[in-house]
């Protein structure tokens, strides 16, 4: 009975619970999609059926028992291919519910192959979006992250009460990852004080607007406007850049932040379940294997860098090192490559924030232009208009192609990072550079079946030191969405 009881607490505690209750309803969130297909179909010959009472009608049940709470998968290095396949597909704006079902469907069922790219795929912006009203009809709701700690902090107090007789062996463990444990949930809970800091300092910044705004009135009230427009345009630049700049800070932070407290649960979990095993039944090697398997899976999941670099610090095996040396000059090697792929993410993720910047100013002076329109000024305004038209549709673009540039090499990095702080793969230096191999050549041969990141083949292969492939065949699913967007789809 003790051991039943355990098993549960341990389950609940390593719940994710907006993993879990994405899981859960995505099945139910297809069919519902496929039903709106059949009704659209056949319309002429079934009766009305509203959807949203089907919605109502779902109930998920305890998802938190529903799923191994020691995910795995981290070690199939092929996943980039597969993940941007899936990327390439959501890009597609379906026209009817037929097309929408087709490619939902063909892009989850080549995710699940893989939990880690299941997850992904789960917590992508298009795919959350997309369940957000079917959650709301089914009236269905998950924890945030913070309402997260604080349950299994209250859970964590209530089984300490409990006394524990620990095997000797498991002492230093135990206190390792309590260490570990703390300086997780003390950092999680900076990074959140400073994000809730970032929303009055945007408010703020954004009302450094109004002085210039009213500046520009009294200008054009006194007949100025070449210095009003001077004046607001400077204005908007200033507002826009720093505006943006604090938008992207804080948005890394809740990136960062998102992950860690199902990390966390997960960790106190694994600690409850070895405190209550007083024997070690399951051996002390398997429990810190445990450990790591989820920091692991934190590293492959989470999508900021600044978190795997985080967890990665805490991933080195001191204890093995000497069995460790016979992968050194490889380790090295593929860490010279990482700094590489890290340093052009961020080269990415700056010039993401200067499109932002340059998006907002232009935003700022689309409002403008219609000023220019009540106070005579036809003619300017129609060629402001014009011009801001013509840049935003081109700035849109060199912003999408770079945002694209940085996910890549973010990926590249996360997939080496969870590699090289795999102990057990470094007892096996030729299977460690052929697996680091296939997660570079993966990425290579993603670049090249998408028309839209071919200029970053050529920094690939120089960096990776792999050939530039003369053909690649299109992947299965990129020649699924073709059959199911042009015909012959059933």
């Amino acid at each position: 009975m003790k051991k039943n009881v355990t098993a549960i607490e341990t389950r609940f505690l390593s719940n994710d619970d907006e993993l879990f209750v994405k899981k859960a309803m995505w099945e139910r969130y297809l069919d519902w999609t496929r039903r709106k297909f059949d009704f659209n179909r056949d319309i002429g010959e079934r009766p009305v059926e509203d959807l949203s009472v089907l919605a109502n009608r779902i109930n998920i049940g305890p998802v938190w028992n529903t799923d191994i709470p020691h995910r795995q998968g981290y070690k199939d290095s092929n996943t980039i291919e597969d993940e941007w396949a899936i990327i390439k597909a959501l890009r597609h704006n379906p026209t009817s519910y037929r097309e929408s079902y087709g490619i939902l469907n063909a892009a989850s069922t080549l995710a699940k192959k893989n939990p880690v790219v299941f997850e992904r795929f789960l917590r992508k912006k298009k795919i959350s979006y997309k369940l957000k009203d079917f959650k709301r009809m089914a009236r269905i709701h998950y924890l945030s992250a913070v309402a997260k700690i604080r349950l299994v902090t209250f859970v964590e107090e209530v089984l300490s009460l409990e006394p524990t007789a620990l095997n000797e062996v498991t002492v230093t463990l135990l206190h390792e990852k309590n260490e570990q444990i703390k300086k997780y949930t003390d950092e999680f809970w900076n990074v959140h004080r400073r994000s809730l800091k970032f929303y009055w300092a945007e408010a703020l910044w954004l009302l450094l607007l109004i002085p210039f705004i009213a500046g520009a009135g009294f200008l054009v009230g006194e007949g100025a406007q070449v210095e009003a427009v001077i004046l607001f345009t400077f204005g908007a630049a200033l507002v826009a850049f720093g505006e943006m700049a604090l938008v992207v800070k804080q948005k890394i932070k809740l990136n960062g932040k998102k992950l860690m407290p199902p990390l966390i649960a997960s960790l106190i979990g694994s600690r409850h379940a070895m405190c209550a095993d007083i024997n070690c039944e399951i051996g002390i090697d398997n429990y810190r294997r445990k450990f790591k398997n989820l920091e692991k899976h934190f590293i492959m999941t989470t999508p900021e860098i600044d978190s795997v670099k985080y967890v990665m610090n805490n991933l080195r095996d001191e204890e093995r090192a000497p069995k460790l040396l016979a992968a050194k000059d490889i380790c090295q090697d593929a860490q010279r490559r990482m700094d590489s792929y890290y340093k052009m993410f961020h080269l990415y993720r700056q010039k993401c924030l200067q499109f932002g910047c340059i998006e907002l100013f232009l935003a700022i002076m689309y409002a403008a232009v219609w000023g220019f329109w009540g106070t005579g000024l036809f003619l300017v305004g129609f060629l402001g208009l014009i011009a801001i038209i013509v840049l935003g549709i081109n700035v849109v673009k060199r912003h999408i192609q770079v945002w694209r540039f940085k996910e890549m090499y973010f990926k590249i990095y996360q997939g080496l990072s969870v590699l090289i702080v795999d102990d057990d793969l470094r007892l096996d230096p030729e299977k460690l550079k052929n697996m680091f191999r296939e997660i570079e050549q993966s990425a290579l041969n993603a670049i090249c079946t998408d028309p839209t990141m071919f200029l970053m083949a050529d920094t690939l292969s120089r960096v990776s030191g792999l050939e530039i492939p003369k053909k690649v065949k299109p992947h299965e699913l990129d020649r699924e969405i073709e059959r199911i967007r042009y015909g012959g789809w059933r």
